[in-house]
């Protein structure tokens, strides 16, 4: 087993607006060449000193094929992995297609919203960013209403979540895996990060994970080895580091 394991998990890239809130299925093109850059050039140390290995990483994403996309784009930076045709970095979702990955890929619908979702209204009126709409979800975990508008009551959107991060990370702790990438959508990667920060402390609000994760925003846990064989964990996010209980994820 390496010294460390990192989890990237995050909200899918810059997505075309759907009329009313929401977002077509693709990318901007300029937001695969960010991610690379951004996100995947800079776990290229990462990879190199833990001996990373494609075969030992995996992309676990919704159905919605940008999430896809958005893995796919950390992969090709993290791995300095070379197009088939053309050259780095990938200028759109066509260019993803000339690389060839060979990480396992988990498709899962857990991570995909549900209908009704979240009240549109709320987000749209926050920049596309869940924050006061995960805030409404932890003080009121049962409702299926927000604000007169039909939303999935949080009991259920925890009980998926929690149960799709749990198995990402026990890929890790059985040591199938070093390496992998989670991608999902807005409110759901705040559930994400609670259920691994809400494993050590309570998370009563979006502030207590370091607030909503807007489009292409992501975080890492992080799970070190210690040298008396003991594995400690955290999340990290904008230069901010919160213990995570492995424990609680089993």
């Amino acid at each position: 087993m390496t010294n460390r394991k990192i989890l990237v998990f995050g909200r899918h890239g810059e997505a075309p607006p759907k009329p009313g809130g929401g977002s077509l299925d693709t990318l901007f093109p300029e937001t695969v060449t960010d991610i690379y850059a951004r996100v995947g050039c800079p776990l290229q140390t990462f990879v190199i000193e833990q001996g990373i290995t494609a075969e030992r990483t995996y992309l676990h994403h919704s159905p919605a094929v940008r999430t896809r996309y958005t893995g796919e784009a950390i992969l090709v930076g993290a791995f300095n992995l070379q197009p088939r045709e053309g050259k780095n970095p990938p200028q759109s979702v066509d260019d993803l297609s000339n690389y060839s990955f060979r990480n396992d890929t988990y498709y899962d619908p857990r991570l995909l919203f549900g209908k009704p979702y979240v009240n549109m209204a709320v987000y749209n009126a926050n920049n596309a960013v869940c924050n006061e709409n995960v805030d409404y979800w932890l003080g009121n975990p049962e409702a299926t209403e927000h604000d007169g508008a039909p939303i999935e009551a949080y009991k259920s959107v925890e009980a998926r979540i929690r149960a799709a991060t749990t198995d990402a990370v026990q890929r890790f702790m059985r040591d199938d895996y070093d390496f992998g990438v989670l991608i999902t959508h807005a409110g759901l990667t705040e559930t994400v990060a609670a259920t691994l920060i809400g494993s050590a402390q309570r998370v009563e609000k979006c502030d207590d994970i370091g607030g909503g994760f807007a489009m292409a925003q992501g975080a890492q846990l992080v799970i070190d080895k210690t040298a008396s064989g003991i594995y400690t964990a955290k999340v990290e996010r904008n230069g901010l580091s919160y213990k995570v209980d492995l424990d609680k994820l089993r």
